[in-house]
């Protein structure tokens, strides 16, 4: 189910489900990983580091140390949240557009953003703060990556961890009007499952790009 402006606990379940949730899914997973196994965490390009504000940008990096600073920052965000200061907090702002829909009379100035429920073909503005509780939940996962990569330095069990962007791709979730087909959106993470041996970075179109 897509989050609605309606559901108030949308913040703190991507969080959940997209940061702790990949991050202890992965932890229990581990033991029973083969050498040379390896992990993919679907991320996006929403949750670059240079997304957010200067200031934010020491957190980031050390949410990628340790669980507990990674709680700090994800509650800092909420905290903002709440208190409805995200904007003002640093945090990623509404991101990108998408080309306008056929079917929508727009008018030319229209500088809104607009999401497809593909499934309804149904149209709403979106929530910048629960668009940027998504970039922020993302983050946390690319900070899980790391801190996961970082701990299977030195282990005889190596295992690749790495997170990607897997592009804006033509799901329910995106709508058909998305650039990239599922094929396309497939090919870094299966190429991150089968072909890497590198550790603790993230890519997009098959690359290693910034964090």
């Amino acid at each position: 189910m897509l989050p609605t402006p309606s559901n108030d606990n949308v913040h703190s379940a991507g969080i959940d489900t997209n940061c702790y949730g990949a991050l202890h899914m992965s932890r229990r997973l581990l033991p029973q990983m083969a050498p040379n196994g390896r992990i993919v965490m679907v991320s996006s390009r929403s949750a670059e580091t240079s997304r957010f504000a200067a200031r934010l940008r020491p957190s980031l990096s050390a949410a990628a140390q340790s669980e507990e600073a990674l709680r700090a920052l994800m509650e800092q965000y909420l905290g903002d949240v709440r208190s409805g200061r995200w904007t003002e907090g640093g945090w990623p702002s509404p991101g990108v557009s998408i080309p306008k829909p056929p079917f929508l009379d727009l008018p030319s100035d229209f500088n809104g953003r607009i999401h497809i429920r593909a499934n309804e073909l149904g149209v709403y503005l979106t929530s910048g703060a629960h668009h940027t509780s998504y970039c922020v939940s993302k983050a946390g996962m690319n900070a899980a990556a790391r801190m996961l990569a970082q701990e299977m330095v030195g282990k005889t069990q190596k295992v690749y961890v790495n997170a990607c962007c897997p592009g804006w791709v033509q799901t329910s979730m995106a709508g058909p009007w998305a650039p990239s087909t599922v094929e396309q959106g497939a090919a870094t993470p299966v190429y991150l499952a089968s072909q890497v041996m590198v550790s603790g970075s993230f890519f997009a179109d098959c690359q290693a790009i910034p964090w």
